[in-house]
């Protein structure tokens, strides 16, 4: 049996990841990630939203890349990242954590500074633009909020 440069890579990095989280064990995706993380030195509090950003199963070995992005307060958490990889009866052969520590610490602002019409119109006062802006309500999960503003055009 004759075994690529890459996959022999691929698996002695899955073994160095190993010691990171206990394997064999048979865990929901997001709870492993959740330990894995923890066991690095993040609070519960850090890894509370834990979204899945990437799935796959490796066609070849049948285990399963499950990749998540940590948030804080709804905002991504740059280089957070927890990834689980699991055989296909659930068992974790690896997981490793980069979730960012101590997020309520860290984290400056916990309420934004301007509400989302003031910091509007301080974008169109920098670019000298005119107009009347409508405010919309939030739309969707994520808060997100839609303006109109005269002289605008939405796009296509």
């Amino acid at each position: 049996m004759s075994i690529s440069h890459r996959s022999l890579f691929t698996l002695v990095a899955l073994g160095m990841l190993g010691p990171a989280f206990s394997q064999g064990q048979v865990l929901e995706g997001g709870e492993a990630a959740r330990n894995v993380a923890i066991e690095k030195g993040c609070s519960p509090m850090d890894v509370q939203d834990l979204r899945v950003q990437d799935r796959y199963t490796d066609g070849r070995t049948g285990v399963e890349h499950i990749y998540f992005q940590q948030f804080w307060q709804g905002v991504p958490v740059y280089h957070g990242q927890v990834a689980v990889h699991r055989k296909s009866d659930g068992t974790v052969v690896a997981a490793h954590s980069a979730a960012i520590v101590g997020l309520a610490k860290r984290a400056r602002v916990s309420a934004p500074a301007l509400s989302a019409e003031q910091a509007l119109s301080s974008v169109l006062d920098g670019l000298r633009a005119t107009g009347t802006i409508r405010t919309g309500e939030a739309d969707g999960p994520d808060g997100r909020f839609r303006f109109t503003v005269d002289g605008f055009s939405e796009p296509p």
